[in-house]
């Protein structure tokens, strides 16, 4: 399955894929996400959607966080399902954290 997964309710956005064909079939990109730089969101995106074709599956992070960041990427998720008829799925954003990745704290 190609997943696409979207990510804007910290301070830090990303981009994810998953399961397209090679080169390049799991990535990410990741970038400062403040207010001023949501468009950066945007050319990811399309650095990512770019000769893969569209996914089957949508996951967009939920929050708690920015609610602006959290509204931007869901509106997105819900614009490509309505596109390419992708499932979309919405999860807690802590549910993402890279545990292996550091430290990391859980209230």
């Amino acid at each position: 399955m190609t997943i696409i997964a979207l990510e804007l309710s910290t301070g830090r956005g990303s981009v994810a894929w998953d399961g397209f064909p090679s080169p390049g079939g799991t990535g990410s990109h990741s970038f400062q996400n403040d207010r001023k730089h949501s468009g950066l969101f945007f050319e990811h995106l399309e650095k990512c959607l770019e000769g893969r074709g569209a996914p089957e599956c949508i996951v967009v992070g939920l929050g708690p966080g920015s609610y602006a960041g959290t509204r931007i990427a869901a509106a997105t998720a819900l614009g490509l399902r309505a596109a390419c008829g992708a499932k979309l799925v919405g999860i807690p954003s802590i549910c993402a954290l890279d545990t292996t990745d550091g430290d990391y704290r859980v209230i």
